[in-house]
């Protein structure tokens, strides 16, 4: 047993280079053969979890992690927990995510990365607040953290602070300005602030630096439809759902642009939006309606109008009228739209309860 932990220890240093090098197949090959040898090494354990996650194979490194933890001395569980809750992370296991790095900070020493994880998890749970307290304790911890001033900027947007996540996410750049993220979170605040060709020009160069995220192509294609560019936009939204046939808001998007564009067929669009997250699908529609309206209501009817000329059996443009109208408090008027939209399309009762519902919530109570 003496020599196999001996081989176990060549071996495991060996993967850690070849882990560090790049050679992921290499250092999950040793790590395997030390974990033949000694399949209680906790250390071994850890490191494969690290591998695994590097392969985005998030599951296998939870395992891993889970696996090792019981085994390691108290000094080391600390980072333990701290990769266990990046895996969590990406699993979408936010209440996981948390819980690990509150035994983190528990045991201490306190780190920036660790606040700067469990902030993203509390943002993903739309706890912006706590989101935005654990960054700014990141970046007291370290101030040139470049990752979690693009992490606040995004939470700073989810407050609707505007002003704040851009100089966040301008920071961010400034520190890094490589970081792909912080372009494409930059083109989302300028674009809601109005600004659409400095959201475009944003969105672009997140694309120079990384074309892999669904997200990217997608911002960019708002952009371009809010710069009246449907076809550039269409184009964007279908790279977007290629790379990620289950991003609802790109189904909206595109259904958005082939509506302006008189083409019908954006129902299936917002049907298919719907059918992978419906709260989210009307909660985006909304907010597009919602933006619309602020920045210009005649505009909006008139569009509306414009398209019921053309053609009166435009369903799409009375849903639109009528959650516009239902915004602005005017509920018998949206309520005669929302009669014919049933009329025309009675398939559409239950994403359209799901539209006024959240156009309910949008607009408040009286004040």
């Amino acid at each position: 047993m003496d020599t196999h932990r001996m081989q176990a220890t060549d071996l495991l240093q060996r993967g850690a280079a070849r882990f560090a090098a790049g050679d992921l197949a290499g250092a999950r090959a040793d790590i395997d053969e030390v974990l033949r040898l000694v399949p209680d090494h906790a250390e071994a354990l850890n490191n494969r979890g690290a591998v695994r996650h590097a392969l985005a194979d998030y599951a296998g490194a939870v395992a891993d992690f889970d696996a090792a933890l019981p085994l390691a001395p108290p000094a080391a569980r600390a980072q333990i927990h701290s990769n266990r809750a990046a895996a969590r992370l990406q699993l979408r296991d936010y209440t996981g995510a948390i819980a690990d790095i509150d035994v983190v900070l528990q045991v201490g020493p306190a780190t920036a990365p660790a606040y700067n994880l469990r902030g993203t998890a509390r943002l993903e749970q739309a706890d912006a607040a706590g989101a935005v307290a654990d960054f700014d304790e990141a970046l007291r911890l370290n101030p040139a953290y470049a990752e979690a001033y693009c992490n606040r900027g995004a939470a700073r947007q989810a407050q609707d602070d505007l002003a704040s996540a851009l100089v966040d996410l301008t920071r961010a750049l400034d520190l890094n300005p490589r970081l792909a993220l912080a372009y494409s979170r930059r083109s989302i605040c300028r674009h809601n602030q109005g600004d659409f060709q400095g959201a475009l020009a944003d969105a672009d160069l997140a694309l120079q630096l990384d074309r892999g995220p669904a997200e990217f192509h997608h911002n960019r294609g708002t952009a371009r439809l809010a710069l009246g560019d449907f076809s550039g936009a269409s184009a964007d939204f279908d790279e977007a759902l290629r790379l990620d046939p289950n991003l609802c808001v790109a189904y909206i998007a595109r259904g958005n642009a082939r509506y302006h564009k008189h083409d019908m067929a954006g129902l299936f669009d917002y049907r298919a939006g719907f059918k992978v997250n419906p709260q989210l699908a009307a909660a985006t529609l909304v907010r597009v309606f919602k933006n619309d309206l602020r920045r210009d209501a005649a505009a909006v009817f008139a569009n509306c109008d414009e398209h019921l000329q053309r053609n009166p059996g435009d369903f799409l443009a009375l849903v639109r009228r009528g959650l516009t109208l239902l915004l602005q408090r005017r509920d018998a008027e949206a309520q005669q739209d929302f009669d014919l939209f049933l009329k025309l399309n009675p398939k559409g009762q239950t994403n359209l309860e799901h539209m006024i519902r959240e156009a309910v919530r949008e607009r408040g109570p009286y004040e």
